[in-house]
């Protein structure tokens, strides 16, 4: 029996791989730089895509936003079971550095020394991480961005502040 079912099972898993369809980020990535651009921030991106790193500084909006409820109603009876699952999500997540290359066509990913960084928890959602200010060792402060999209077209932008 086992001499059919491992090949089955490799035979399988290799045909489900081939159906997964790669999400093309560029779609996302590029209209976040444009919109960036054009509020006078000047990037150089870092070439590698962050899973879901520093999303917890906008946890709940995006709950708010994968629920389509407000995010003070994430703590109603209706939605705490589903609003768990998205912490927890973002929770694993946060800071887990698993990453992959972009491979985008844009000036920005040409430079050195850079001081964007992105990350992604789903197909819905991009996270920008930016560095505007480096004070040596001590540390540094900059710009977070979150955005939401439907049909890879922006339809929300959300902005926080940061400093280590």
């Amino acid at each position: 029996m086992n001499a059919v079912v491992f090949p089955l099972i490799v035979f399988l898993s290799f045909q489900l791989r081939a159906q997964v369809v790669e999400f093309d980020y560029c779609d996302q990535i590029t209209p976040a730089i444009n919109y960036l651009e054009d509020e006078g921030l000047r990037l150089k991106i870092d070439s590698k895509l962050r899973n879901g790193w520093s999303y917890s500084s906008f946890a709940a909006e995006y709950i708010a936003f994968k629920l389509d409820i407000k995010p003070d109603e994430s703590y109603e009876d209706g939605y705490l079971e589903k609003s768990k699952y998205y912490w927890t999500q973002i929770e694993n997540n946060d800071s887990f550095n698993d990453v992959r290359n972009i491979v985008c066509d844009h000036k920005a990913f040409n430079n050195r020394n850079p001081n964007t960084i992105f990350s992604k928890l789903d197909e819905e959602t991009l996270l920008v991480h930016i560095t505007t200010k480096r004070t040596g060792k001590e540390g540094s402060s900059g710009l977070m961005y979150l955005f939401f999209f439907e049909k890879n077209s922006i339809v929300n932008v959300l902005k926080t502040s940061w400093i280590s």
